[in-house]
Order: C-alpha cells, then sequence, then structure tokens
C-alpha cells in the first residue's frame, strides 16, 4: 500500500485461496490512475510472463497423448532450420563494432530444453550488449525499435518468428547451460503445428473454456476494455523493457506508458484471427487475478479443478520435478547471466523455468517419465 501510496507502483492485488477457498482478497491502486478507477479481482492484466506456465502445461497435454516426447529434436517439428547443422554459437567478439564470431551447433535443441530454458536462445533484455552481447543482435534483428516492448517485433506471425529467430545464433551449446530466453514463445509454436491449431483458438478450447477463465486470452474484447489496466513507468526512466539499466528514473512518480506509441501494446485490441497475429507464448496473455488463481488451484489440484481434469496428476508431478542440478552451492555456478550445468541432475522445473522450492517427503519415490491421466 505504502509503494502505491508514494506512486512506487500503480496498484498491487493479492489473492490467497486455502482447501479451494478464496481466504484474502485484496487490491489498493488503480487500474488507471487519471480516472481514479480501483483496481479490483475482475480488473485485466497483461500477464506478461505468467503466460509461460498455462503454455508449458498445454504442451505437456499433447505429452500425454503421445504426440511428442521430451527428448524430441524440435526440428521434428518446425523443419530443417531447427537443424543443428543450420544454427551457430556465439563463441566471442562484439556484435556492435563487428566482431562477433560463432560456430556450428554440436546438439540438436529438445523440447525439454525450451521448457527449462537451457536451449541457448536469448530473449534481448541487455539492448546495448553491455555484458550479453548476443542481445545486441537479437534487438537489431528482430524489435521494431531499440526501446520496444517485448512484443514489438518485426515478425508477424509466430511462425515467422520462430522462422527467423533459427536464423539469429545461440548464447550457448543447447543443454549445456540456463539462460532466460524466447524458449516458451517457441514452445507455442511447437503446440501450433502438433495440434493443427493456432495457439489462441488451443489454450481456448482446452484450458480457458474447461477451467471456467472467461478473461483469459491474447486479446481484450472491446466489451471488457473498460476492465484493462494500463501499465506504467518510473518518471524520467526511458520507455520499453529493452532499455531496462539504460535510465535509472525517478525514485517516485508514474507515467502513463500509453504516451509513447511504439511501447503502449496495441496489439492486445487486435483481431486474432488476423492472419499476422503474433500469439507470444512467452508472455502474450491479458487476464484477471481470479482467473490464474483458478488455474493455480488446478494444477495445486494435480491437474484437477471443480470436476475438470486438464493434465494427469504425473504430469503435474512431472512439471515440478528439478532438472538442472543438486543446489545452487553443489551442482551449479553461476557466471553473469548464465548458470552452467555441471551434472545431468534436476533442479529446474519444466512448468516456469524458476527453482523448485517443494522439499520432498521423507521416503518419497522419483518417478520417471511416467506420463499418464489419472
Amino acid at each position: 500500500r505504502s509503494m502505491v501510496e508514494q506512486e512506487r507502483l500503480p496498484c498491487t492485488h493479492l489473492m490467497i485461496a486455502r482447501g479451494g477457498k478464496v481466504l484474502h482478497d485484496f487490491g489498493t491502486g488503480f487500474e488507471r490512475i487519471e480516472a481514479r478507477v480501483p483496481i479490483s479481482s475482475d480488473s485485466i492484466h497483461r500477464l506478461y510472463s505468467m503466460t509461460k506456465p498455462i503454455v508449458s502445461a498445454a504442451l505437456l497435454m499433447l505429452l500425454e497423448e503421445g504426440r511428442l516426447q521430451l527428448s524430441d529434436p524440435v526440428q521434428l517439428y518446425l523443419g530443417p532450420k531447427w537443424r543443428k547443422q543450420n544454427m551457430s554459437i556465439m563463441v566471442q567478439g562484439s556484435y556492435i563494432d563487428g566482431s562477433f564470431e560463432s560456430i556450428q551447433c554440436n546438439k540438436s535443441i529438445t523440447v525439454e530444453m525450451l521448457l527449462t530454458h537451457t536451449s541457448g536462445l536469448s530473449y534481448g533484455f541487455d539492448a546495448r550488449g553491455l555484458v550479453n552481447q548476443l542481445d545486441a543482435l537479437y534487438v537489431d534483428r528482430l524489435y521494431r525499435a531499440p526501446d520496444s516492448e517485448l512484443t514489438d517485433l518485426k515478425s508477424g506471425s509466430l511462425a515467422e518468428f520462430c522462422d527467423q529467430l533459427a536464423q539469429l545464433p545461440l548464447l550457448f551449446e543447447p543443454g549445456s547451460a540456463w539462460h532466460y530466453g524466447y524458449n516458451t514463445d517457441v514452445v507455442g509454436r511447437l503446440i501450433e503445428v502438433i495440434s493443427g491449431q493456432s495457439l489462441g483458438h488451443f489454450l481456448e478450447a482446452r484450458i480457458f473454456t474447461p477451467l471456467a477463465m472467461p478473461d483469459t486470452g491474447f486479446t481484450v474484447p472491446e466489451c471488457k476494455r473498460n476492465r484493462f489496466c494500463d501499465i506504467y513507468m518510473r518518471k524520467g526512466q526511458r520507455a520499453g523493457m529493452l532499455s531496462l539499466g539504460m535510465s535509472k528514473g525517478d525514485d517516485t512518480g508514474l507515467t502513463n506508458m500509453s504516451e509513447f506509441k511504439n511501447v503502449i501494446a496495441d496489439k492486445y485490441l487486435e483481431n486474432p484471427e488476423a492472419d499476422q497475429f503474433f500469439f507470444s507464448g512467452g508472455g502474450g496473455l491479458v487476464g484477471t487475478c481470479r482467473d490464474y488463481l483458478r488455474f493455480s488451484q488446478c494444477l495445486l489440484n494435480g491437474g484437477e479443478l471443480d470436476g475438470v481434469r486438464i493434465l494427469g496428476r504425473k504430469t503435474v508431478q512431472l512439471m515440478s520435478q528439478n532438472r538442472l542440478g543438486q543446489d545452487p552451492a553443489s551442482g551449479l555456478h553461476r557466471d553473469l547471466s548464465l548458470i552452467h550445468i555441471s551434472e545431468p541432475t534436476r533442479l529446474l522445473s519444466i512448468s516456469y523455468a524458476v527453482f523448485c522450492l517443494k522439499k520432498k517427503k521423507k521416503n518419497e519415490k522419483t518417478e520417471k517419465r511416467q506420463y499418464c491421466r489419472q
């Protein structure tokens, strides 16, 4: 509340449920500060990277059906551009000064590498290449402007984007390290190819409708736009996710990002049936806290909610198994933005590539590669 009152945040919202019942639902701040519209459980937010758990769960639904395996190389579904012979790895130099050098990949990117962010793909956060020189290349080749939002891309459809992404160098040999990147967008494309549906249609039919999540999707219909939250940044800060670290901005005071045309997300108001609509599996969804609580409760219940099952219990267990290393102290070491894998053990979850803090119960057995509905 104090951060909202100090104009350091436009709003906050917290919902807590236990035993399937909401025990705490409290928000402070505004959907739109200028109009003094208060935040509520029905306010529609940009979910950004909270899109990733939903899309990862969707791919595992196809895994349960036997339509792919975690060990499958991505090229089986996305074509020859994703063959290791056609992909490269940045080894040294700078894209900015022209000294960029790369070598050919020795390993193929697999489905599991995408789900755990170990493929070598990057994101472009470091637009000036201060630490990650590859990001400067990503920004130049993928984005419309250096201060763009992460989904303000040059390419149109998700298919075009993934084709373009495959032609860029990787940050490291696939499977050898962890780095947060465009992996879940590629997962979204896998869903499209395997299912024969757009990512938006698949999620609507297989997750949002069955779980009664009516306000979640890739766009905001006109009848709901009065509940769509504006986004804000610190006063004095340079606009755009890709300009992180380029300007601190003031400690207090907020600027509505709708003032910056290349940043404000007009895509949320576009027609999702258009041929060139970009279904971003890594950050394109919008939704309410109430909707997301239902998805979270479904996973907590082992893949079922209100009598509707979307995933088998053992598949949900698979999603939360550690898959990267034993622990940050003994199994891994950090090098700037990378986490290098020293042992083929588990630390990273398939569901979102975050560290899993759930403690294993005493005498609990680890079940491997069991993808059955129960």
